[in-house]
């Protein structure tokens, strides 16, 4: 998700080979997610920054978020990359939580906090429910397996 911002590196390498009439077609979350789809997402490390809250937020503003110091280009943080692609925050958490444990085929192990299951948990220092500060909040510490 961290990508689909007009980050300089996809407006001069990307967008050009694929050409005005399939740039609609450019990382097409919002599309693939209403005809069903399930999403499932993760990072580029060590390409890009694995932090998930940053690319939630992509995902959500089709822009890149103002902390982020590996972006490039002032039309990243003020036009968004196809926004009619974009993502509710439920459905972008959800790509990063539930799809990552579906294509893992973890299910029945994670993806839920009930007896049983492995307590991975992460707790963040702002409020990013509903997708706000997502890009100025960080993760202060981190559960695997409880």
């Amino acid at each position: 998700m961290l990508w689909a911002r007009r980050d300089t590196e996809i407006v001069e390498r990307k967008l050009p080979l694929l050409g005005r009439e399939r740039e609609s077609q450019h990382f097409p979350f919002a599309s693939l997610a209403r005809a069903g789809a399930h999403l499932s997402a993760g990072n580029d490390l060590p390409v890009s920054d694995p932090n998930p809250l940053w690319a939630i937020y992509t995902g959500v503003h089709r822009t890149e978020p103002r902390e982020d110091v590996h972006a490039r280009g002032d039309e990243a943080l003020t036009i968004p990359l196809e926004p009619a692609e974009a993502l509710d925050f439920h459905t972008a958490l959800d790509a990063y939580t539930l799809g990552s444990e579906r294509v893992n085929e973890l299910d029945g192990f994670t993806g839920a906090i009930r007896p049983g299951f492995a307590a991975d948990l992460a707790w963040i220092d702002g409020d990013i429910s509903e997708g706000h500060h997502l890009g100025s909040s960080t993760v202060n510490e981190t559960f695997v397996t409880g």
